[in-house]
């Protein structure tokens, strides 16, 4: 709306007012202009210029330029002046219409959670799914923090709901993961709505410094670490543990991967070449000074899967001077006396089987020495007791005769009273089979 700039608006009034109203229709935002010109009153107390009925400004002299005038419906002219003449002048104005963007236009910043700045982001997506009625028109928009500018990602009309998912390139995130959004939509006749049925940004990313590694980690006890604790003063309370599992890395990135196994304080890297292995370690255990010992995995950039875990635990058996007492032991003794002075020749026969396997370990019994089997022959004869020992370190399956008589010729003895015998067995794994003990004689 504009007057001719050479013409001079004139009123001229007595006991009257002077008004002129100008209708605006459908402006949301104008500037008004009075292009250094102005407005002039004579006589009169003051001329008003008023918005929606509304002084803005008033005065004998009204001098301003571009004034901005946000909705606006009308815009008047008003002077008063009841008892004397005057004159107002409204000389060259114009109302221009300001652009104002979008009848409809927000934005919201999503900020990316479980990130820090030393990570890498990966497969980042807005995906997202709108419309609007009306067959309206709303631009969909990032922020490009690298131009700081809007950027149009759609600008398409959706009457009715689309999925659509598009990649965010690195530009439309700052060093906080923060994302900026923006719906925007302009009618100029028409009141429309939009309607959001899925925003959502979508991401994985990895860690490339700083903690960037997977740990499990447990710790383990048994009671049978504990079981000889107490009442075995003759034992040290050491065990040896042997951990066994399959495992298999498979590097999923292309970036640098880690992957290894600690127990205690000794680590282990694993094979990464997406095959699988079998990993074995041994270690001793002190149930005196601990009560569970800990494992962990630790990897980076892969995945690793174990399967068959296994735990060996042996106690030592050693004795304080550190030798292995893993022993057995058990007699048999005549418990029915009987008068052998009739018998010339008398003798013990034994049948028995036995079986022992080589492990590599030095096993000692409780007498300080090394054979897998020791049979013990005790005489009683002439009021003392004599005794035999045989001894053997390999299986076999046998028939013993022990000669008495001869035995006690050798030790000088004439009166033959009781007889013992014991047997004892050490070793992993060593067994033991008597099967027939019989003393018998000959006249």
């Amino acid at each position: 709306m504009t007057r001719d700039e050479n013409s001079i608006y004139i009123v001229t009034g007595n006991k009257n007012k002077f008004q002129e109203v100008f209708e605006i229709f459908k402006s949301k935002k104008l500037l008004f202009d009075l292009s250094h010109k102005d407005i002039k009153s004579t006589g009169a107390d003051s001329t008003h210029l008023k918005v929606n009925g509304q002084t803005i400004r008033s005065g004998e002299i009204i001098d301003e330029n571009n004034i901005v005038l946000e909705n606006v419906n009308s815009i008047s002219f008003n002077a008063y002046r009841w008892l004397e003449m005057f004159t107002s002048r409204v000389y060259y104005f114009k109302l221009v219409p300001i652009d104002m963007g979008a009848d409809l236009e927000f934005d919201c910043t999503i900020k990316l959670g479980n990130l820090r700045p030393d990570d890498t982001l990966n497969n980042l997506e807005l995906y997202y799914n709108y419309k609007t009625d009306h067959n309206q028109l709303v631009s969909l928009k990032l922020w490009n923090y690298g131009t700081s500018n809007w950027d149009i990602i759609d600008d398409n009309i959706y009457p009715e709901f689309t999925d659509h998912c598009n990649s965010i390139p690195n530009n439309y995130y700052n060093h906080n993961y923060e994302i900026k959004i923006k719906f925007e939509g302009l009618d100029d006749d028409t009141q429309f709505h939009l309607f959001i049925d899925q925003l959502v940004v979508s991401y994985d990313w990895t860690k490339t410094s700083g903690n960037i590694y997977s740990s499990i980690s447990k710790a383990l006890s048994y009671d049978f670490l504990n079981r000889y604790d107490s009442g075995y003063p003759n034992y040290q309370n050491l065990y040896n543990i042997t951990l066994t599992f399959d495992y298999k890395f498979i590097d999923s990135l292309s970036f640098p991967t880690y992957s290894a196994f600690s127990c205690e304080d000794n680590s282990f890297n694993l094979v990464k070449d997406g095959n699988w292995h079998i990993f074995s370690y041994t270690f001793d255990f002190n149930s005196q000074v601990l009560n569970e010992f800990n494992i962990n995995f630790n990897i980076s950039n892969g995945y690793l899967e174990l399967n068959n875990m296994n735990y060996d635990i042996r106690f030592k058996c050693l004795n304080p001077s550190g030798k292995i007492i893993l022993q057995q032991s058990f007699y048999l003794e005549c418990l029915n006396s009987q008068d052998l002075s009739n018998y010339s020749q008398l003798y013990l026969n034994i049948t028995y089987d036995l079986n022992t396997i080589n492990d590599y370990y030095d096993y000692y019994n409780t007498f300080g020495r090394k054979n897998k089997l020791e049979i013990k022959y005790e005489i009683k004869a002439d009021g003392i007791w004599k005794s035999f020992i045989y001894s053997v370190n390999n299986s076999e399956c046998k028939q013993s005769n022990f000669d008495i008589t001869q035995f006690m010729l050798d030790n000088g003895l004439n009166n033959f009273e009781d007889f013992r015998i014991t047997f004892t067995i050490i070793g992993e794994n060593t067994e033991l089979t008597v099967s027939n003990i019989m003393l018998y004689g000959y006249d």
